[in-house]
């Protein structure tokens, strides 16, 4: 009560100042500098030190450092981002989605930033040449691509699925990303997914569209550079943002999309993955293929396969999601061998079970589990799974490595990034 009585007072009384005059001082019963709106001040010293405080600014959690999250609803007009420029805040959020690095800039998103209209721009120092050079961004190759780890630290992994971008509807992939301790030498293998494209699990198609392949890192890799499909290369991976199954070549609108921890299709749920099984016809990282040769499409890969379909005026499902150690995902059961485990409903965490053919790592050791923190798994129409359920509003999928919006979810091949969090000095 006295709280309320108290504010109410200091309402009255700024509302009264400010009618009386433009400029306002606060602190003290003393006339603002000649070109201070609003003027904070205690004292006035011989020196001109005004104050023994400071301005306490608002501590926000940034999600997104090129949009106006959590201030706004997301789909916000161009018109209420640039009403909002010189709008500043203290980012707390270490790990947000996004970060738009870019030349010049730190990697360590905390502190000041002020809003320029498109992005959340900082208001730190450059960083260090050390800085810039611990991020790597991936493309969709068709073949295998390594990140090794330069020095023991916090590593944020991000993933886009691959997505397709057709009439009347679009079909999109989503993001997935999370924070991992890695070891100096630590080898993570990246395989990107491509648009209609069967490397790394899209469904084949042999008179039609082919389904998208996923995106997801691994500890183990195939025996060659395009061998995606090695079982123990697939059951060592650690996250996966699932892609979208193959289009028919007629297609009505029969809406669906990828990731999550469960896809979605309008045609029903057999079409689409889940944690724990593959649309009807897909596999453990596979998308179900088209068996016929009338224009079909072959479904989407992911932590787990859509459903193929046979008809031309068809759309295939799409893949699921996975990140080791979040919330709703199930992972493997690490006493099995070479060939696809089965699933321990219990855990949400991939535990190694190393054997000679596994090899050695520096950063786990056998039955360890790898388990990422400050996890985000959003699906291709934006929405968050990262308690376990879909979230009840769409926040969009973050933007691409290069800065490219993804205002309606990933339509193209895959991409991928590394990046080491290293504070700035």
């Amino acid at each position: 009560m006295k709280l309320k009585v108290f504010l109410l007072m200091l309402t009255l009384v700024m509302t009264s100042a400010a009618g009386a005059k433009a400029q306002v001082t606060i602190g003290m019963r003393k006339e603002p500098s000649p070109g201070s709106l609003l003027d904070l001040k205690e004292m006035s010293a011989a020196d001109n030190t005004t104050a023994t405080k400071g301005l306490g600014l608002p501590r926000v959690s940034l999600s997104n450092l090129n949009r106006l999250y959590p201030m706004l609803p997301a789909g916000y007009s161009d018109e209420e981002g640039t009403k909002h420029v010189g709008l500043v805040v203290y980012n707390m959020n270490r790990y947000a989605n996004n970060r738009d690095v870019i030349e010049g800039e730190e990697y360590d998103p905390t502190g000041l930033r002020v809003w320029n209209g498109s992005r959340w721009q900082s208001m730190k120092k450059q960083g260090t040449l050390l800085e810039k050079i611990t991020r790597v961004d991936y493309v969709f190759t068709g073949t295998v691509q390594t990140f090794t780890a330069p020095q023991d630290g916090e590593y944020l992994l991000e993933a886009w699925g691959a997505g397709i971008a057709t009439s009347p509807e679009n079909y999109p992939a989503g993001y997935c990303s999370g924070v991992i301790h890695l070891a100096e030498n630590q080898v993570i293998y990246v395989y990107v997914g491509g648009r209609n494209n069967m490397f790394n699990g899209g469904g084949s198609a042999s008179n039609g569209n082919k389904g998208c392949g996923a995106t997801d890192f691994r500890l183990v890799a195939g025996d060659s550079d395009t061998e995606w499909d090695k079982p123990l290369s697939l059951n060592s991976r650690i996250l996966v943002s699932g892609s979208s199954g193959g289009v028919g070549k007629s297609h009505s609108s029969r809406g669906q999309y990828a990731g999550g921890l469960e896809a979605w299709s309008r045609a029903g749920k057999s079409y689409c993955a889940t944690q724990t099984q593959p649309g009807s016809g897909g596999a453990f990282g596979q998308g179900g293929p088209a068996s016929s040769s009338n224009s079909p499409c072959g479904g989407g890969g992911g932590y787990y396969g859509g459903k193929g379909e046979d008809f031309t005026w068809a759309i295939a499902g799409s893949g699921s999601s996975f990140i080791s150690g979040m919330t709703g995902c199930v992972a493997i059961d690490p006493t099995a061998t070479n060939e696809p485990r089965t699933q321990d409903a219990g855990a949400n965490t991939t535990a190694l079970n190393y054997h000679s053919s596994f090899g050695t790592s520096p950063t786990w050791a056998d039955g360890d589990e790898i388990i990422f923190t400050h996890c985000s798994m959003i699906d291709g129409r934006g929405y968050e799974w990262n308690t376990g359920a879909r979230a009840a509003v769409s926040i969009g999928v973050p933007d691409l490595p290069d800065g490219t919006p993804l205002p309606d979810g990933n339509l193209n091949s895959g991409r991928a990034r590394i990046m080491l969090l290293v504070p700035v000095q």
